[in-house]
């Protein structure tokens, strides 16, 4: 039995409701600052509290309203099958919203600067706020393009399937764009510090942004270079069959490469190295160097045999060509 239930809320700035199988409404509390329910199946009401600042409920499968709570600060709803609106809140900072599937819009509330919602299906468009600095949409198949708004520090999209671009944001920091299968490239933010564009099939190359510190870019089968940047320090690129070459950073302390069949070199300064699946890498083998000097022993006398042998039957099939042509022109009889 939680404290409301058994009556011993007055006086409470924050209540915590967990797993209370009794609880069905929340009594209009005065001087209280944060509420969160979990896990509370017969909760069916969330009155209007004044004062409120903090409101987060979770696993509330029978509610379907939230007010619209004056001078609320903060808005966590996950898991709730029934809820169908978010208000417009006025002065609402941070609102997060997962696994609400009948939620199909996302209100333009101004002066919002944290939104975050994910396995949300029917949402369509993510509203143009000016004062949002972190934007996070993660599962949203039905999202298709990301606002330009200038000012946001952080952007996080992931499992998009329709969106193709991402917008050349001013004042960017950090950029997350996760399996979205239709993105072909990164935009050259300048004050973009940190990349993440994982499991992005159709990038094909990096921007060369002078700032950047970190770049994770594993799982982009066409990706075959990385950017030559003196102050990235961190690089996790595995599995990116293309990928040849890491060029030498002299600032780079850590590379995770995995599976990497093509990559022959890395920067030699590296203090951090994980490598794993490289073949025809020299770092692999530091165990059992001789390992590594048979492969490359293979490698020359494959090289050799190719030159070798191709020449050869290159110059036999140059020769045919020329005999065959001899032949028809005879056959021709021209005069």
């Amino acid at each position: 039995m939680c404290i409301i239930c058994d009556g011993t809320y007055n006086g409470k700035t924050v209540i915590n409701c967990n797993r209370c199988p009794r609880l069905t409404i929340i009594p209009n509390i005065a001087g209280l600052r944060q509420l969160n329910c979990f896990d509370c199946p017969l909760l069916t009401e969330i009155p209007n509290i004044i004062g409120l600042q903090t409101l987060a409920f979770e696993k509330c499968p029978l509610i379907t309203k939230i007010p619209n709570i004056a001078g609320l600060r903060q808005l966590n709803c996950f898991d709730c099958p029934l809820l169908t609106e978010i208000p417009n809140i006025a002065g609402l900072h941070e609102l997060y919203c997962t696994n609400c599937p009948l939620i199909t819009t996302i209100p333009n509330i101004i002066g919002l600067q944290t939104l975050a919602f994910e396995k949300c299906p029917l949402i369509t468009k993510i509203p143009n706020i000016v004062e949002l600095r972190k934007l996070f949409g993660i599962e949203c198949p039905l999202i298709t393009e990301i606002p330009n708004i200038t000012g946001l520090w952080e952007l996080y999209c992931a499992e998009c399937p329709l969106i193709t671009e991402i917008p050349n944001i001013t004042g960017l920091r950090r950029l997350f764009c996760i399996d979205c299968p239709c993105i072909t490239e990164i935009p050259n933010i300048i004050e973009l510090r940190e990349l993440k564009c994982e499991e992005c099939l159709n990038i094909t190359t990096l921007p060369h942004i002078i700032g950047l510190r970190q770049i994770y870019c594993s799982n982009c089968p066409l990706l075959a270079a990385i950017p030559n940047i003196y102050g990235l320090h961190v690089l996790e690129c595995s599995h990116c069959p293309k990928l040849a070459t890491i060029p030498n950073i002299a600032n780079m302390f850590y590379i995770e490469c995995i599976n990497c069949p093509l990559l022959l070199s890395i920067p030699s300064n590296v203090t951090h190295l994980h490598v794993n699946g490289c073949i025809w890498l020299k770092e692999m083998y530091k165990s059992d160097i001789s390992v590594y000097s048979g492969r490359i022993k293979s490698l020359i006398k494959l090289q050799r045999w190719c030159r070798t042998h191709l020449r050869s039957r290159w110059a036999r099939t140059t020769l045919n060509l020329k005999f065959s042509s001899s032949n028809f022109l005879y056959n021709m009889n021209i005069d």
